[in-house]
């Protein structure tokens, strides 16, 4: 343990290092998280020196306090940090210099934070500060010229060394926030020409269909049976197309991609609506469909989007491989008997006998386990006699 007017050299550089590394502050959206570490690091100077500093004056104890709580500062205000480790510096030495120990390095840390936070001006005078204060010490301890000059040496060369760490940190900041806005940038590009490319293909598309279908039902000769199937194309083309254009909105005006997909209209407002509406569909089609549902209270919008999107294409699976012969059944409740709560969907369609379903399946059932895998859900298909078995987990 020193006065501040004789630090070892090889002390000074042990610390200049770990002022070389110190962090600059926090944004001001974030301040709250460097509370904490601030907090950490005044306890934790004054811990490591104030037994020593007690022993000597109470002075000394009052100016180690006084700089530990600077040095949980240089986080939070870096300016004011080095205006705090000033003053507790200065004003002891109307009646002697303290003894202040390893809370001497403060001072190098407040003007690294200065820079490293584009305040190089006030680090600056800080920095001079500081050194003028520090070389008042050592003439006043009675040190001869030479040392008084060394002394004066160490400590410019000390906080230059500081200075220019925090310069270098504010550097690889302005990289990487440079580099990040080029990111978010080119990603906004890539949303707005997804966009373009869905309204000139498939939003086109599915309007053709409209049109097409809603044409041909104004036929004269057009059968009841074909009637029924031009108005179910053209009510399902209407509904992607008006999903695709929702998706569209999103896509040019939302920062994030995952806030475009939240934003995206839901099918039915409830877990109970979506499978009548599951229901119904397949019974436009020629299914048997019994629906059992004990899963009556209101789910999380996440959970409700992405269930809503795995039962599409569950549905698309059992039109495309079931047989109408066999009833499909679709169960779901809430369990919680083994933890957290969960929705459970088990869907039990036939087969029809020329098809050949596998387990694994192609990229519906895999585009299926990407979205529950975010939110820890599950997928479980298996063949179930004649039948084909598919069973969703996800915790709620």
């Amino acid at each position: 343990m020193t006065r501040i007017t004789g630090v070892p050299h090889g002390v000074e550089d042990g610390e200049n290092a770990r002022a070389a590394t110190h962090p600059g502050p926090t944004p001001k959206s974030a301040m709250r998280h460097a509370l904490l570490p601030a907090a950490i690091v005044t306890v934790a100077l004054a811990f490591v020196t104030l037994p020593a500093a007690i022993n000597q004056s109470v002075l000394s104890a009052a100016t180690v306090v006084a700089l530990a709580i600077a040095g949980g500062l240089c986080l939070l205000h870096p300016v004011g940090a080095g205006v705090l480790a000033g003053l507790a510096l200065t004003l002891p030495l109307i009646h002697e210099p303290p003894f202040v120990g390893i809370a001497i390095f403060v001072s190098p840390a407040s003007v690294a934070a200065c820079t490293a936070s584009s305040r190089l001006r006030a680090g600056l005078v800080i920095g001079v500060w500081h050194m003028t204060v520090l070389s008042l010490s050592t003439v006043l301890s009675g040190a001869s010229p030479a040392q008084t000059i060394s002394e004066l040496l160490v400590w410019a060369v000390l906080l230059g060394l500081a200075a220019g760490a925090g310069l270098w940190v504010r550097h690889l900041v302005d990289r990487v926030a440079a580099e990040r806005a080029r990111r978010l940038s080119d990603l906004a590009e890539q949303r707005h020409m997804l966009a373009r490319e869905l309204h000139d293909t498939a939003v086109r598309a599915t309007t053709e269909v409209v049109l097409f279908a809603e044409t041909a039902a104004q036929r004269q000769d057009v059968e009841p049976d074909s009637l029924r199937e031009f108005q179910r194309i053209s009510r399902t083309a209407r509904s992607a197309t008006s999903e695709l254009r929702a998706l569209m909105d999103s896509l040019h005006s939302a920062e994030q991609l995952d806030v475009c997909l939240a934003d995206l209209p839901l099918a039915a407002a409830t877990w109970p609506d979506l499978l009548d509406r599951a229901r119904g569909q397949l019974n436009a089609l020629g299914f048997t469909v019994r629906v059992n549902v004990e899963a009556e209270d209101p789910l999380p919008k996440d959970v409700l989007r992405t269930m809503s999107r795995c039962l599409d294409e569950i549905r698309a699976n059992v039109v495309r491989h079931g047989d109408p012969a066999v009833p499909v059944t679709l169960m779901s409740e809430l369990s919680d008997d083994t933890g957290p709560r969960r929705l459970e969907l088990v869907v039990l369609n036939g087969i029809r006998a020329d098809e050949d379903v596998t387990l694994s399946g192609g990229a519906g059932l895999d585009g299926i386990r990407e979205r529950l895998q975010p939110l820890g859900g599950t997928l479980v298909t298996r063949h179930e006699a004649a039948g084909f078995l598919t069973q969703i987990s996800i915790p709620c």
